[in-house]
């Protein structure tokens, strides 16, 4: 039958392979996050273990509130009795020394974590008990394949070498199995014991504190042992926990481990993952309905050949499955072919994008290769899919005249119901069409605007520079003196003007915020904050419209005074100078003095100026994590190596990030810039299915009434009532469709309110030109067809039967 109609065959196909791909291939990435094991032996029977929290006083938290302090994972370790072993790890940045010192991610595991996790591993060995048993005792360092390979060139005598990391020398004693980089999401290159914690977090004792989250914990269940008996044996443990602390209530989560086992993680990026499933269904939707009316159209061609298998005896059952087997095989050959091209896709574009990805996500190491549950879902969307554009036009099919049909004088859909729906399918369409170009204009023009935006503070001529002072083991006076030492040498040198420091750097993506209690009064309200130096107003440029900024000597004193915002004075007192004005500000015991207050930047965001701001003086309890501003006549890139120069003249082994503060923008721009991207291909793609299904609905529709339109012509009727006529009718389920879609998209686009930067979600540039640009496109669609429909000869068109 197919070969009978290889164009028919060819466009279902290659309409089907784009609509089932594009939704394989978000499926992959979520299944490589989300819901594939871990790359290790038996990994079935490896599970994470997170803590919810139903009531608790307070916790402090480094990574996840799920998290188990070292106290709490050693109590269930030790008195549980379904794992075979339970381990334990904490991810941990890391600066790799050398000739060109470069960041690397790590993790501190417990002594068992390869026993667990992997067994055996390629060279070497794993921990052993003597090397974790106290603080510092656990020199010791395993590294990844990867890095085994990369940076050691496969080097045979690793073990026994030496690796730098944070300024501490580790002996190598191991190389991980090939394709191993940890139980995270985040990919590891170099494990060590947790015994050396303080060594790669300075100044933090976080084996001693039992309120912490901190660390992932993973079990292997023992032979025999269920899901359900490891639930309940770690539910009485859980219980046991409980007790320890006065007015905690708390439950421990047992499931499968993935890359993501973090509760609050996992659903965000489950539901995240669902959305944009949602989002590139639509474009599947479009092909359905446009193979629904190319069905249509295909079975009024073999009417004749439908009548003869009923009168034959076929069942109307029968015909229908006959029917549903063509679509469904269609459908299943485009899911092949959109399988294929999407795990292509995956595995070029991916990669780039980690590759452009902040230094953070260039450790991401999804594995895209297909595995059952991708096979599964794009057999099952494919199956649904054949099913889905195949029924209507199946039902539809086996409703036949058989006198009519058998004597060629009826008219296959030529009634009511058949126009009703071949209009709908059309209104469909263009409804789903619709919502995909207006949400990539909407997110377009909010690109654009987000160029223009006047985030409050300069931007140009500006470079930050962040350096690992706390990994290299500077204490607070250390880093202090470090930063003033560094202002001294860049301001010697030609063409820096200003230097100052701040944490966090305006539009950054970081955000530090506390509250504050306004003297006299109780309630606490919240807001973001920054810690910044006396010249930090002048470098970027932010005029102060009230009081005064910090002055040089408060730092050195650490007086309590702060610069606020606009909004905040605003907001604590709405009627009053706040010059003079004191506040509480979280659990300090002391007042804090307004001293001055300073025009309102977007600082944490570019969609509205920040709410409630407020600016801490440096001082030398802070220095520590501080950022680098460097503003100056020369050129970004001369900026960068003057940084990068005198910093290594106080340091060779510092790891330095430097980048153009105008580059902040980008963080902001990115997502709008992928979703704008996606929206637009989607958009085009649905564009040009719903115009091919339209043309094939007139086409057909003219085929139809060939008889009718000769008797209007012969009766008088000009060529261009014909066309008028013919285009009207076309039109109006485009009309429809406009309309609803419209609607939809006044309802879905408020959603995107935080990716507009300041563009109104019912923007109407946006939807009027696309609207009028979709019917501009349907219209021309309908035209080729209805202008072959008003230049039919009258006689030939009498004949036509």
């Amino acid at each position: 039958m197919f070969r009978q109609a290889p164009g028919f065959a060819i466009v279902a196909v290659l309409a089907l392979a784009f609509g089932i791909g594009v939704n394989s291939a978000v499926f992959t990435l979520l299944n490589a996050i989300a819901l594939r094991p871990l790359p290790v032996k038996d990994a079935g029977d490896l599970v994470a273990l997170n803590q919810v929290f139903q009531h608790l006083e307070s916790r402090n938290i480094h990574g996840e509130r799920s998290y188990f302090s070292y106290p709490e994972y050693e109590m269930v370790r030790d008195q549980n009795s379904v794992f075979t072993g339970l381990a334990a790890s904490a991810l941990s940045d890391l600066t790799l020394g050398g000739a060109e010192a470069r960041q690397l991610n790590g993790q501190l595991a417990s002594c068992n974590y390869f026993d667990v996790l992997v067994g055996p591993l390629a060279m070497g060995r794993g921990f052993r008990k003597e090397e974790c048993a106290s603080a510092g005792a656990g020199e010791v360092a395993v590294v990844s394949h990867r890095l085994w390979q990369n940076q050691f060139s496969r080097d045979p005598a690793i073990v026994g070498k030496s690796l730098v990391l944070n300024g501490h020398a580790l002996t190598i004693i191991g190389v991980a199995p090939e394709g191993f980089l940890g139980g995270s999401l985040l990919s590891a290159d170099v494990w060590a014991p947790l015994s050396i914690q303080e060594q790669w977090k300075p100044n933090r004792k976080f084996m001693e504190d039992a309120n912490l989250s901190w660390l992932e914990v993973a079990g292997r269940l023992k032979p025999g042992i269920s899901m359900a008996e490891a639930r309940a044996n770690i539910a009485l443990l859980a219980g046991r926990l409980d007790q320890k602390t006065a007015g905690r209530k708390s439950t421990i989560r047992v499931e499968t481990a993935t890359m993501i086992n973090a509760p609050q993680m996992r659903t965000a990026v489950v539901g995240v993952g669902i959305t944009i499933l949602g989002v590139v269904s639509l474009v599947l939707l479009i092909a359905c309905a446009n193979l629904a009316n190319l069905l249509l159209a295909r079975a009024a061609a073999r009417k004749k050949e439908i009548a003869v298998r009923l009168a034959l005896g076929a069942g109307r059952r029968r015909l229908i499955g006959q029917l549903l087997t063509e679509s469904v095989l269609l459908s299943m050959v485009g899911g092949v072919l959109g399988l294929l091209l999407s795990w292509v896709a995956m595995r070029t574009l991916i990669p780039m994008l980690i590759q452009n990805l902040p230094t953070e996500g260039t450790f991401l190491a999804p594995n895209l290769n297909p595995d059952v549950r991708i096979l599964g879902f794009s057999l099952l969307l494919s199956f649904l899919t054949g099913l889905g554009f195949g029924l209507l036009p199946a039902l539809q099919a086996s409703k036949v005249d058989l006198n009519e049909a058998l004597k060629e004088t009826g008219s296959l859909f030529a009634g009511k119901g058949g126009r009703w729906l071949r209009g709908a399918l059309v209104s469909a369409q263009v409804a789903v069409c619709l919502v995909l170009l207006i949400t990539a204009g909407l997110l377009t023009r909010g690109l654009y605007a987000a160029q223009n935006i006047d985030p409050g503070f300069e931007l140009k001529g500006i470079v930050t520079a962040h350096f690992d002072l706390a990994r290299q083991g500077y204490d607070l006076p250390r880093s202090a003196a470090f930063h003033r030492q560094l202002a001294e040498r860049l301001m010697a040198r030609p063409g820096v003007e200003q230097v100052a420091v701040v944490n966090p750097v305006p539009l950054s993506g970081n955000r530090h915020g506390s509250d504050a209690a306004i003297e006299g009064k109780d309630k606490k309200q919240f807001f973001s904050n920054a810690t910044v130096s006396a010249n930090y107003f002048n470098v970027l440029g932010i005029p102060v419209v009230r009081g005064r900024g910090f002055e040089e000597r408060e730092m050195s004193i650490g007086q309590h005074f702060v610069v606020i915002s606009e909004s905040t004075a605003r907001t604590f007192w709405p009627d009053v100078d706040p010059i003079g004005k004191r506040l509480r500000i979280g659990q300090d015991t002391f007042f804090t003095e307004v001293i001055g207050v300073a025009k309102d930047i977007h600082s944490t965001g570019l969609t509205d100026a920040d709410e409630s701001f407020v600016y801490f003086p440096v001082t030398a309890t802070n220095y520590r994590d501080m950022n680098v501003l460097v503003r100056g006549t020369a050129d970004a890139r001369a900026i960068t190596n003057a940084i990068r120069d005198e910093a290594h003249a106080l340091n060779a082994n510092l790891l330095i990030e430097t980048k153009a503060l105008a580059s902040n923008l980008e963080i902001w721009q990115v997502p709008s810039r992928i979703l704008a991207s996606l929206g637009l291909v989607l958009g085009i793609a649905g564009l040009l299915l719903a115009s091919l299904g339209l043309y094939g609905v007139v086409a057909y529709a003219v085929k139809q009434r060939t008889h009718e339109i000769g008797i209007r012509v012969s009766l008088g009727a000009q060529r261009s009532d014909v066309l008028g006529m013919i285009l009207r009718q076309a039109m109006r389920p485009v009309a429809v469709g406009v309309v609803i879609g419209i609607g939809l998209c006044a309802v879905l686009s408020r959603i995107l309110q935080s990716l507009l930067f300041g563009i109104s979600p019912i923007d109407p540039v946006v939807f009027g030109v696309v609207s009028l640009f979709l019917a501009a496109v349907a219209l021309m669609a309908s035209y080729a067809p209805a202008r072959k429909a008003a230049r039919v000869d009258p006689m030939v068109a009498l004949r036509h039967q």
